[in-house]
């Protein structure tokens, strides 16, 4: 009897380690791969998961278009330019026309 107790002791505990070891492999849903243009990672429609502090405000300025990669483009020159030790930028795309990007720089851990 204490065999039998014993085996299935040892059958729980390693299938509720294996049901573990698999959920912690999984990345959340909401997870994605965010592109990096000029060693800058561009955050649009979201906010990166690592903890960061925001270090400014880059106003879009005078472009021609008003395209995406053209404002894409244009906030990544100015935040390169205005803020050298960026190594993020959150793009806010509004409809108004009043786009505008936030540098970050990542918390160390």
């Amino acid at each position: 009897m204490k065999y039998i107790l014993a085996l299935i002791a040892c059958f729980t505990l390693i299938f509720a380690l294996i049901s573990f070891n698999k959920n912690t492999d999984q990345l959340p849903l909401a997870s994605a791969r965010v592109t990096q243009v000029d060693g800058l990672y561009i955050f649009t429609d979201c906010l990166p998961t690592n903890q960061f502090d925001s270090i400014g405000k880059v106003d879009l300025g005078f472009i021609s278009g008003t395209q995406y990669d053209n404002i894409k483009t244009n906030l990544i020159k100015r935040t390169k330019k205005q803020f050298p030790e960026a190594e993020g930028l959150i793009l806010k795309l509004k409809k108004n026309g009043l786009d505008y990007g936030i540098p970050i720089v990542f918390k160390k851990q």
